[in-house]
């Protein structure tokens, strides 16, 4: 791992908002149920168990819903995961380890070894090896081979048998272990406990452990191997500076009791913890300086989504119900828009003929007029011609008697004159 990849602030509280989780106040046993699921969830499976419940369930995860798909006879199931490719689960039952597979859902082999109970299942990014890790103080390397063949046990290894078989191991009986995980290599084991330190482990023996002040009860691994997590007994949340050198870690108080389980997403950007204070927390993985962690490869989702066959069928009925009402509505709509439009033209029509008739009305009126004006103007003319003719007879008449006063006063001043 790079020096400069190390130290991460990675517990910096921006949860991505389109999965932003409010704080949800669960009982104890539903607490546990929600632990299991981020144990174990996969593409389209997860598994669930409770305290109070005789029986581990395999549900489905469907597009609305979450629905049980088998049960299986496991009392008491505190710890349950599915490999890496989702081809095979381990659940843990007392003091073993059975491992089915996903698929036939086949009991392929059990691990037996452990004294105590099993508080962690850790598989390898290949699915070729699995870390146990119990309250009796072990931490076992179990090697898988041909499934099915048979099943491991005992002190000696494979219970005479070569299925599956124990690698190594790692006995502390001072130390009753709650989480144990392997690096991505699978050369280094990294365990937690009751003793308060932080042990890594290489070929069975325990090559450095690191001293705390409170109870270490989970650790995580990212999938790169460049960062790890732990936590602890008062909810706090570690982030060491890895490789492991001097201890040194950034430490978040988060939950108010202790951590049950901690889980990095698969391309290293969020880590999920979970608490006895019935607390679900995301948090963003950053670097000091706040940037996010990229990714080295793209990760590509499926689009595919489970749905059970009565609910396709369900929703397929639906949906040719709808198209039904759909077209009953274009129908229905139509209809009523041939019926306005005929109530529209009919009003057109009736408004149309009534202005046709007082436009017929107005025409008649305006010819009338018209002829009255035409009677009048021809009346006033005879009025004006008349009224001519009358003023120059009168005139002309004036002029005549004017024109002979005025010869018999010349005849008389003529007359007059010696």
């Amino acid at each position: 791992m790079h020096p400069k990849t190390t130290d991460c602030n990675v517990l910096q509280r921006q949860i991505r908002a389109s999965l932003e989780l409010h704080r949800l106040k669960l009982r104890t046993r539903q607490v546990l149920c929600r632990r299991s699921v981020f144990c174990c969830v996969t593409s389209i499976r997860t598994l669930h168990s409770r305290w109070i419940s005789d029986k581990l369930r395999l549900m489905n995860l469907l597009i609305d819903d979450i629905r049980p798909f088998r049960e299986f006879t496991i009392r008491g199931c505190r710890e349950c995961r599915f490999s890496n490719g989702g081809q095979y689960f381990a659940a843990v039952h007392g003091n073993t380890i059975q491992i089915y597979s996903t698929w036939r859902f086949e009991n392929l082999g059990n691990l037996k070894g452990h004294n105590g109970k099993v508080r962690s299942i850790h598989w390898s990014p290949d699915d070729s090896k699995i870390v146990t890790a119990g309250m009796d103080g072990a931490i076992y390397d179990w090697v898988l081979k041909d499934m099915g063949t048979g099943i491991a046990g005992g002190a000696g290894g494979n219970g005479g048998n070569g299925g599956i078989k124990r690698e190594g191991e790692s006995i502390l009986k001072s130390c009753s272990y709650s989480c144990a995980v392997a690096s991505p290599d699978g050369k280094s084991i990294y365990a937690v406990g009751s003793d308060k330190t932080l042990k890594e482990i290489v070929d069975s023996q325990i090559l450095r452990e690191l001293e705390s002040d409170s109870v270490l009860i989970q650790v995580a691994l990212s999938h790169s191997g460049r960062m790890m997590f732990v936590g602890t007994a008062n909810g706090t949340i570690r982030s060491m500076k890895f490789p492991l050198e001097g201890g040194e870690y950034q430490e978040h108080q988060c939950h108010s009791g202790a951590i049950t389980k901690l889980r990095v997403s698969y391309d290293d950007t969020h880590l999920f913890s979970t608490s006895d204070d019935g607390c679900v927390y995301v948090f963003k993985i950053a670097d000091k300086e706040g940037r996010g962690i990229k990714r080295e490869r793209e990760v590509v989702f499926a689009d595919e989504i489970l749905v059970t066959k009565s609910d396709l069928e369900e929703k397929n009925q639906m949906m040719n119900e709808l198209k039904t009402r759909v077209e009953e509505l274009k129908m229905e709509n139509e209809y009523q828009l041939r019926l306005k439009d005929m109530n529209f033209n009919e009003k057109i029509k009736e408004v149309t003929e009534k202005f046709m008739q007082e436009i017929e009305a107005l025409k008649i009126t305006s010819t009338v007029l018209r002829t009255d004006k035409e009677k009048e103007e021809v009346r006033h003319e005879e009025e004006v011609c008349q009224l001519s003719f009358y003023g120059y007879h009168i005139d002309s008449s004036g002029l005549d008697g004017g024109r002979e006063r005025t010869a018999f006063q010349r005849v008389a001043r003529f007359g007059n004159d010696p």
